[in-house]
């Protein structure tokens, strides 16, 4: 069974999201947090709780932060229904891409973003250009993630439906009803084989993307999932944390790897999987495991 330590923890008022990039300017990783109150903040990844940059603009919860692989630019998601576009190592903004319900996702190479707009899914530029519309299911879609190789787009919704999609053009590839119930979070494992999605029904599934067949599903919870993720680098074990606060950690084969009861609604890990970060109301903490 793994075991996760706390290695260090930080006070951040109302966090909301958490991220780990890279900023090219300083060739180093960092931490990127989203709070309740509308704003972002950049931070080194030693926990010394001084703040690199504060990007300040959303008109309500900043919901997602992501970033270019290349470290030059962050996109922030908010309650206000809109997805920013800054620069990383300024903190100016950009750009604005205005009636975002969902997302974003940055494509692998950092050319494109993919945003939610209801029961849509659409492509959008750092220019905030729109390249085309992605995706689109008979309900409001809640989940949206490019493949490692940017080829395909996955996305997963209210009506239970994860769909793979060709990212460079409007055509469905599959279709998978992964459950009757809302599905709100679906990702890729770094291979790109598998797909892992979880939702309103409180199970954990795990499908190959070639057949849409499904490899595994895990026993209900007590609490609906909010969010998926591999732990990189090689995605042998999937995450999932859940409305209730707790982390839960499995092999793809199904052992139990761990848990950690009611303190993450948000996380996320350095690229070598050595690191977890969650966030909990108003602390961060860094875990190793």
């Amino acid at each position: 069974m793994k075991q996760f330590t706390l290695r260090k923890s930080m006070p951040v008022a109302e966090v909301s999201a958490v991220f780990v990039g890279r900023i090219s300017a300083e060739n180093k990783q960092i931490l990127v947090t989203g709070s309740d109150a509308g704003t972002a903040r950049t931070w080194d990844l030693d926990f010394t709780g001084a703040w690199i940059h504060e990007f300040v603009g959303h008109g309500a919860k900043t919901a997602a932060v992501s970033a270019t692989p290349d470290g030059t630019r962050l996109v922030t998601r908010g309650d206000d229904d809109t997805v920013r576009i800054w620069d990383l190592g300024s903190g100016n903004q950009l750009k604005t891409i205005p009636g975002c319900t969902g997302g974003p996702s940055v494509s692998p190479d950092g050319t494109q973003i993919a945003v939610l707009k209801g029961e849509r899914a659409e492509l959008w530029d750092f220019s905030a250009h729109c390249i085309r519309t992605v995706a689109a299911q008979t309900q409001k879609i809640n989940s949206v993630s490019f493949s490692p190789d940017g080829e395909t787009v996955v996305t997963a919704g209210e009506d239970g439906i994860v769909g793979l999609w060709e990212a460079r053009k409007s055509h469905q590839k599959k279709s998978i009803q992964a459950s009757r119930e809302p599905v709100n979070a679906v990702t890729f494992s770094p291979d790109g084989q598998l797909l892992a999605s979880g939702g309103a029904d409180m199970t954990l599934r795990l499908h190959r993307t070639s057949t849409g067949g499904l490899v595994k599903a895990w026993p209900p919870g007590v609490s609906p999932l909010t969010g998926v993720r591999f732990v990189p680098p090689d995605g042998g074990v999937l995450a999932s944390n859940a409305e209730d606060g707790s982390l839960t950690f499995w092999r793809t084969d199904g052992t139990p790897e761990g848990r950690l009861n009611g303190s993450a609604t948000t996380f996320t890990f350095t690229s070598d999987g050595k690191t977890l970060i969650t966030g909990y109301e108003g602390d961060v903490c860094s875990w190793s495991g």
